[in-house]
């Protein structure tokens, strides 16, 4: 995570502009409480087990669709 300092280098702003922004960000990701705040799409797990869960965005399909002759 870049600090404070680090922003105020990188950016010519309003010294209080950029805490504004830096305090916001700063407290929605520890809030958030992980490493990134792109959201993340929930998939099947690899290993072929089958899990019924609703949030699955993804899941392979069971039968193979047959095409058009």
């Amino acid at each position: 995570m870049v600090t404070l300092q680090e922003a105020k280098l990188l950016l010519n702003e309003d010294d209080y502009l950029l805490k504004s922004v830096y305090d916001y960000w700063v407290r929605k990701r520890k809030n958030c409480r992980g490493p990134s705040l792109i959201p993340q799409i929930k998939q099947e797990k690899r290993d072929g087990s089958t899990n019924n869960d609703a949030y699955v965005a993804f899941r392979r399909r069971t039968e193979k669709m047959q095409t058009r002759k």
